[in-house]
């Protein structure tokens, strides 16, 4: 028996829930990461499984939710499949074997990721999947980011996650 599809407007109310934790736990930006084993975090808000590369999701506190993910086959695979239409390509979200990109893509760091989802610089980010955060990408925020507090936040999508809908 397939389960019913889950409808745009409950991914909209996951990210709305966990903007309203994100102003309890006084984060300006969350940031999560996600892999082909361990891809709750990119599910649960985007609805992105990712297969090829990696992702990660960037949720601001007030605004649009961004997908960050790795090469052109992924980039088209969340073109067609996730529910967050703001995708950006980062070059350390490619796995670790990664053939010449053809077509290129246009990539970016986190510092032109932050300043398109976020109104203003952030003064303090909040990382979930912080076990499995690789430290390159962390390195990328933190300089993206400097002079801004960057804190583990687990719990904060955690107590999101715990409210379940009919779906």
């Amino acid at each position: 028996m397939r389960t019913p599809m889950i409808p745009d407007s409950d991914y909209k109310k996951r990210i709305a829930r966990l903007q309203k934790e994100m102003v309890t736990a006084d984060l300006d930006v969350l940031v999560t990461y996600s892999s082909e084993s361990e891809l709750a975090s990119s599910r649960y808000l985007a609805d992105f499984w990712p297969f090829f590369d990696f992702a990660g999701v960037v949720v601001p506190r007030e605004g649009a939710p961004a997908l960050v993910t790795g090469g052109p086959e992924t980039y088209d695979y969340a073109q067609e499949f996730s529910r967050i239409r703001d995708i950006h390509v980062h070059p350390l979200f490619v796995e670790s074997g990664a053939p010449d990109w053809v077509p290129e893509v246009e990539s970016e760091d986190f510092s032109s990721i932050l300043a398109s989802v976020c109104e203003k610089p952030p003064r303090r980010i909040g990382v979930t999947d912080w076990n499995i955060f690789p430290y390159p990408i962390m390195m990328d925020l933190r300089q993206a980011a400097s002079g801004a507090q960057i804190v583990r936040a687990d719990d904060v999508l955690l107590r999101v996650r715990a409210i379940k809908s009919e779906y």
